[in-house]
């Protein structure tokens, strides 16, 4: 356990050291989305009023958070581009695979890095915009807004697994077929739609999410196994 533990610790300390730039630099990008998000709204208040600002966001489907939206998504490819081409291109992750463990242990553990980062990331940018947002919104439009969040940062962690996914593909028609159908299952978490309308599809949206861990699996073995048609 002890073994486990500290290699762990050396795989965490790993994986910041070679992409801490780009995590970095996204954690600055997501909070200051997060501020102007909380400014734009006190800027409205300011010049419309809270009652008006409060009537156009209940009944006339104004969605001010679309500032936001594209924002956990390119994190998560970003994150998943830095943390994986390296390896797979210098061929170094197959040296990971002569370590005594389980290669889809291996890898899951490095994904799980990956959801780690982006759970930090994320979490700030969502702490940050709510409570910004709770001093002048009644709770109703607070919760509202975590819905309309919520499919933007689900989106996000699946962008990254399924980036992964199509990393590990060798073959250029392969990873073309897993592009289209990864960017088509991605457009699940980004329809347009009004505050709060994705309350009926987080559950599934949190399903399909989970299943996205595991996306990357096959392709890795095919990578690890050299198989190149």
């Amino acid at each position: 356990m002890k073994k486990f533990s500290e290699m762990l610790k050396a795989l965490f300390i790993k994986e910041w050291i070679k992409i801490r730039w780009i995590l970095i630099g996204f954690f600055v990008v997501s909070l200051f989305s997060a501020a102007k998000l909380m400014m734009d709204i006190h800027h409205q208040i300011e010049l419309m009023g809270a009652a008006n600002l409060w009537d156009i966001l209940l009944f006339n489907n104004f969605n001010p958070y679309r500032w936001m939206e594209y924002v956990p998504l390119f994190t998560g490819i970003a994150i998943a581009l830095a943390q994986f081409i390296p390896e797979v291109q210098q061929k170094r992750i197959k040296l990971m695979f002569h370590l005594p463990v389980n290669e889809n242990r291996m890898l899951m553990q490095l994904t799980l890095m990956g959801d780690l980062f982006l759970f930090v990331i994320f979490l700030s940018e969502l702490l940050i915009a709510l409570t910004g947002i709770t001093f002048v919104l009644p709770k109703k439009l607070v919760t509202d807004a975590f819905i309309t969040f919520a499919p933007w940062f689900l989106g996000g962690i699946t962008a990254y697994h399924l980036t992964v996914m199509v990393i590990f593909e060798s073959t250029a028609f392969r990873r073309l077929f897993l592009i289209l159908i990864a960017s088509a299952f991605i457009t699940l978490f980004y329809q347009t739609a009004t505050t709060g309308a994705y309350r009926p599809a987080l559950p599934l949206l949190g399903i399909l999410t989970l299943l996205a861990f595991f996306t990357h699996l096959y392709t890795a073995y095919r990578f690890r196994k050299g198989i190149n048609q």
